[in-house]
């Protein structure tokens, strides 16, 4: 529980990843876009993401999966 009142945080909630239909930038380097996605939330002090693919869950469920739920696979992209 905080004692010092409401915290403000930055959040982005529309992120698109390569599996979106209709907004990708990055082909499928799915490396390249997870090191570059988290490298600029951390610069710009983003503390919460929203992956907003059109059409399709599939770019979220792969970041979780093969990202976020391997720690061993984000340390070898961020070392």
């Amino acid at each position: 529980m905080l004692s010092r009142g409401s915290e403000w945080n930055k959040w982005d909630l529309h992120v698109h990843t390569p599996s979106s239909i209709l907004r990708n930038d990055f082909g499928s380097d799915w490396d390249n876009y997870v090191q570059r996605l988290f490298k600029k939330a951390l610069e710009q002090g983003i503390k919460a993401i929203g992956i907003t693919d059109y059409f399709s869950i599939d770019g979220y469920k792969k970041l979780k999966q093969d990202y976020l739920s391997k720690p061993s696979k984000m340390e070898e992209l961020f070392s």
